[in-house]
């Protein structure tokens, strides 16, 4: 039986609320346990004058059932000799099946007292031990020292809880920020290892480079200097040289200068709608003196109208690094092609029918002062400027650059991908 008190459903969760001594407790409520419906009503009466809400049980296994129900229970308050179990077998049962965020503290009632029930309430750890009949004010009182102490435990739970689940995060925490470390630390070695490349690759380079329009400056001068008779067109003949070498040296620094400044170009050049079958054909046009010296064919295969928005001298400038590394690469009387579609983004494939890119190129593709070959026999020209200057460029225009595929049989396709333009932007 149930007292009127208890007809609401109780919430099974801490309710704050002020305690006598100003503290901050949980609701107060209490199992009755007792075969007397009596003394349940006479335990009900006085309890629920002082303030608590009570469940009433008559035997153990409704004691069970209401304490699954209601995890808010803290107190229980039971006769000892009760039909089919008694009072210790549902104390025992409390310490074998409830958890601390559940635990209650139990207050043993009972008519006789003798050495066996005394041993039997300590062995298994019960709050109080009432001989009946007792006075009322000792039941509530018995009652409300077992409430502080089962609530001081059930709040202790959930501190440790709380801790518990703190340092399980700090520990989830530290052990991605040590994976993030290892990331790091792993990155850092590879982008050592690429720099160490790269400088001692761009050394080689670039003296080569350098010195290469070099020798004749300089050898040319000397002959000038220090000869005592030349007729007029041998000094021509001379100069020319001398400005043909200088202006490949201009080349090479107007390269570099580009390079480092493709960022900002990207950023204050206007962004035109071009059309992408005209733009290959100019490159084409542009590159007839290489291919022709090669008898080298470039097929273009483009799509009706179709269109990139960009700078347009930025974009032409990498589509025209990528044509002509495809033309340096091709064998005499090879095939180099530029096909261009469009789906979800612009694709433009450009293929050669070379031997390939060795591995050292493909595996620092886009990095500055790689070159296919960097002996100082090489036959290609250049600083190794051409793909890195376009990766910068494709990616500052929010497209990507990469090889799909490279070998002897198959040759090399580089491939571009840019943003599907708007025809007709904001304020165009």
């Amino acid at each position: 039986m149930k007292s009127g008190n208890d007809t609401k459903l109780l919430v099974p969760r801490l309710v704050e609320a002020q305690g006598a001594e100003g503290d901050k407790h949980a609701l107060k409520a209490a199992l009755l346990v007792d075969d007397d419906p009596l003394m349940l009503e006479f335990l009900r009466i006085a309890l629920d004058k002082a303030g608590w809400v009570t469940f009433s049980a008559e035997t153990v296994a409704d004691a069970k059932n209401i304490l699954h129900a209601h995890p808010e229970i803290m107190v229980i308050i039971s006769d000892i000799q009760m039909p089919s179990e008694t009072g210790f077998d549902l104390v025992n049962w409390l310490h074998e099946a409830r958890r601390d965020d559940r635990h209650a503290e139990v207050i043993l009632a009972t008519g006789e007292v003798n050495s066996d029930a005394l041993i039997a309430a300590l062995r298994y750890r019960v709050f109080d031990f009432l001989r009946k009949p007792f006075d009322m004010r000792n039941l509530v009182a018995a009652a409300e020292r077992a409430y502080r102490t089962a609530f001081a435990r059930r709040d202790r739970f959930q501190r440790l809880a709380a801790m518990d689940l703190a340092l399980e995060q700090v520990r989830k925490e530290r052990m991605h920020y040590q994976d993030q470390l290892r990331q790091t630390e792993a990155r850092f070695e590879d982008t050592h290892a690429r720099l160490t490349y790269v400088g001692q690759t761009m050394a080689g380079i670039v003296s080569h480079e350098l010195r290469t329009p070099l020798i004749p400056i300089i050898g040319l001068a000397q002959v000038l200097e220090n000869a005592d008779a030349l007729s007029a067109g041998e000094i021509r003949d001379f100069a020319a040289e001398i400005r043909r070498a200088g202006e490949s040296l201009a080349n090479i620094v107007d390269n570099a200068l580009n390079f480092i400044d493709i960022d900002r170009q990207v950023r204050t050049q206007p962004h035109d709608l071009i059309d992408l079958a005209e733009l290959a054909r100019d490159i084409v046009t542009e590159l007839a003196p290489q291919t022709g010296a090669k008898r080298v064919t470039v097929t273009v295969a483009c799509m009706a109208r179709l269109k990139v928005r960009g700078p347009r001298f930025l974009l032409r400038s990498a589509l025209r690094s990528l044509m002509d590394n495809a033309v340096k690469a091709s064998p005499d009387g090879g095939t180099v092609s530029m096909a261009a579609r469009i789906d979800e983004r612009v694709t433009i494939d450009i293929r050669d029918r070379g031997p390939g890119l060795c591995d050292h190129v493909r595996g620092n593709l886009g990095a500055p002062f790689m070159n296919g070959d960097n002996s100082d026999t090489r036959i290609w020209p250049g600083i190794g400027l051409g793909i890195a200057s376009a990766l910068r460029i494709v990616e500052a225009c929010g497209g990507s650059l990469e090889v799909v595929a490279t070998g002897v049989e198959t040759g090399t396709v580089m491939r571009i991908t840019l943003p599907v333009p708007d025809l007709h932007p904001p304020g165009g």
